[in-house]
């Protein structure tokens, strides 16, 4: 293999720590399979699944823009 400077590697969306692992609690899967689920999930259910953990309002609203 060799290294080509004009491809670049995956980029995933930077999401808050503390909704990682809530996912990663939720579903018992790794951080990385976390960061893939939260690209999947609608609002709906992540807004269904910060309630069930007792997420506040206030840090809902942040991630749920």
């Amino acid at each position: 293999k060799r290294f080509n400077k004009y491809i670049k590697g995956k980029k995933y969306k930077k999401y808050d720590n503390f909704l990682i692992e809530i996912i990663c609690k939720h579903y018992e899967i790794s951080k990385l399979h976390a960061n893939e689920y939260l690209e999947l999930i609608d609002k709906e259910d992540l807004k269904e699944i910060l309630e069930m953990y007792g997420t506040d309002k206030k840090q809902m609203k942040k991630v749920l823009k």
